[in-house]
């Protein structure tokens, strides 16, 4: 599991599977995980993406992006993607 970063690009380039965590970044910027052994998830918010890098504030002050992701659910994509589900 990784947020949008080099680290997501390194485990999937030696075949591992990946979640990755897409909060003020999005999968339309281009820089996410091939699709297959992987998934992203992210939520669907009006102020997305708020950057191409990610920032360590939000810009509006909510963090909804981050905030809205629950453990179960990565849980869950965790559990799918292990074939457990």
């Amino acid at each position: 599991m990784s947020n949008d970063s080099g680290m997501m690009h390194l485990a999937q380039s030696q075949g591992s599977p990946v979640i990755a965590i897409f909060g003020p970044t999005s999968k339309e910027l281009g820089f996410y995980p091939i699709p297959g052994k992987s998934k992203v998830i992210e939520k669907d918010i009006s102020c997305r993406p708020c950057t191409t890098k990610g920032l360590d504030y939000c810009p509006q002050k909510h963090f909804n992006c981050m905030k809205q992701i629950e453990a179960a659910e990565v849980y869950q994509a965790i559990r799918q993607l292990l074939g457990q589900e």
